[in-house]
């Protein structure tokens, strides 16, 4: 609803009451990452998802995972990250092998290499503190599923506007979809009532819009052109950038769990410098892949990417 290209990682939605009825729902509003209100509203309209699989290899996936559902599973999530995340550094070899680009920018990245496989053996060490004993929560029961295995646009409103309350009306709830601000303001934010966004998403559900790029022929794929050749670079680092991104978000969210389980404090602080070092890589990256060709040939060296502190013992 924002754009076809843009991340679901990168989507904020957020809810508020129109002004005619605010103060009969103490004027609420809310919102937050998009991931919570999609599980919501699947489980809400398709019954609960089934039991957990494998974990998957791509991190923005293992992200959602790990934020909608896998609170007993922090030691497993880790331990897949810090097996996940060197192999992220095959996105680099194609930038590494262009000689174009500027020498202190393919050091950068050589760098970032390195420090994204220290990165990983130091999460392989945190990651079995997670294992001491815990009681998982007992689980929330399950939200009544709508009658129907199809929903209609009525029934997708409907839990739209319950994000305020079962009793407003869909046309009194305004719901946004915004962009991440890390997105440098690429892409538009996106705000209608829950009536107009409950009839798209019943739209998209069902396939009744065109998709809105047209796949490119043989000759535009085997290409070898200089520009397509740059725009492939920059593909690579942008996903790069992305998966570092969720690499940070999961960290968090186990620092997160490492408080509230009474971890060691050391295990807490290699967390955070964990989760630093990997967002101040990937907002590096993410430069590097925005920036044009002639700008970087100009731009003093990227700051070299810190060292993870040591890893603590293994228990």
């Amino acid at each position: 609803m924002i754009a076809p290209d843009i991340a679901i990682r990168d989507v904020l939605i957020g809810y508020r009451t129109r002004p005619r009825s605010a103060s009969r729902f103490n004027h609420r509003s809310g919102g937050g990452s998009i991931h919570h209100y999609l599980a919501t509203l699947h489980t809400r309209l398709y019954s609960p998802p089934a039991a957990a699989g494998p974990l998957p290899t791509d991190l923005d996936e293992l992200r959602l995972t790990a934020l909608t559902g896998a609170d007993d599973q922090q030691e497993a999530v880790l331990a897949h990250l810090a097996t996940q995340l060197p192999r992220t550094t095959q996105l680099l070899q194609r930038p590494l092998r262009d000689s174009a680009l500027p020498v202190h920018t393919r050091a950068w990245l050589r760098d970032a290499d390195g420090a994204i496989r220290q990165l990983a053996d130091q999460i392989s060490r945190v990651s079995p503190a997670f294992a001491l004993p815990h009681v998982p929560p007992v689980p929330p029961a399950p939200a009544p599923t709508l009658p129907g295995a199809d929903p209609t646009p009525g029934d997708i409103t409907r839990v739209l506007a319950d994000f305020v309350s079962p009793d407003i009306a869909p046309d009194d709830v305004v719901i946004s979809f915004r962009p991440h601000p890390r997105t440098g303001g690429r892409f538009t934010a996106r705000e209608a009532t829950a009536t107009a966004f409950g009839s798209l998403l019943h739209a998209r559900l069902h396939g009744l819009e065109a998709a809105s790029a047209v796949s490119p022929g043989p000759r535009d794929e085997l290409s070898r052109s200089p520009h397509v050749a740059v725009g492939q670079q920059a593909a690579d680092l942008a996903r790069l950038s992305g998966q570092l991104h969720s690499a940070g978000d999961i960290l968090a969210w186990a620092r997160h769990w490492s408080h509230w389980r009474r971890l060691p404090r050391d295990v807490h602080a290699r967390l955070g410098s964990a989760t630093t070092a990997v967002r101040e890589l990937a907002e590096g990256i993410s430069q590097i892949a925005a920036a044009p060709r002639a700008a970087l040939a100009a731009t003093p060296a990227f700051a070299p990417p810190a060292a993870p502190s040591p890893a603590p013992a293994r228990r």
